[in-house]
């Protein structure tokens, strides 16, 4: 084969390669995406997942990529530039790229309080995490972000409440709820931080 099935990946290999990617493997996924990038054999799809596997390997300094988001099939991407940025170190850029997902996007509120933290605007971080947290309320990421939102704008209560939601949330994804009420009684017998 000569490998042009990754032109018009399949479902079944399109998702492969994201699980490669989410499992911690994005240097592989982009080694195997750029040798067919540079035969021009990607379709757009997986040219995106190819600039995010970048990205998430750390090779986001590279010109190559500078290029693949000046591909006319990338450019209108903002859920990709806003990851360049943000990777880039520029929370301001990134944001702005963020604002322009559809409000719908599942992971939309999750990367502006990204942003936000980044930027150290820690009660807009934690609104958005909130936010994050209406869209899918088993989130450890967009937890574990609302409370250290809380504890850098000052309001260790609201992390440690916060933390004590995200466990006692737990007992809706199937943990024995006595190991849940254990926790959550530990933690609200502790004495409160600052």
């Amino acid at each position: 084969s000569d490998g042009s099935y990754l032109g018009e990946a399949t479902t079944a290999t399109r998702e492969s390669l994201e699980k490669l990617m989410t499992s911690g493997c994005p240097r592989l996924v982009a080694d195997v995406l750029g040798k067919r990038s540079q035969m021009g054999t990607l379709a757009p799809d997986l040219l995106a997942l190819y600039a995010r596997a970048l990205i998430r390997a750390g090779k986001a300094s590279g010109r190559g990529l500078v290029r693949l988001l000046q591909d006319p099939r990338l450019t209108a991407d903002a859920e990709l530039h806003g990851l360049y940025w943000l990777d880039r170190r520029d929370p301001v850029r990134s944001a702005r790229s963020f604002e322009e997902l559809e409000a719908e996007h599942p992971d939309k509120n999750f990367l502006l309080a990204m942003c936000h933290m980044r930027m150290q605007n820690y009660r807009l971080a934690a609104k958005h995490f909130q936010r994050a947290l209406s869209v899918n309320s088993h989130s450890l990421r967009s937890w574990m972000g609302l409370a250290a939102a809380l504890l850098n704008a000052g309001d260790s209560a609201s992390a440690v409440a916060a933390f004590i939601d995200f466990v006692a949330s737990r007992r809706d994804a199937g943990v024995s709820a006595s190991e849940v009420d254990v926790v959550v009684d530990e933690l609200r017998a502790a004495p409160r931080l600052g």
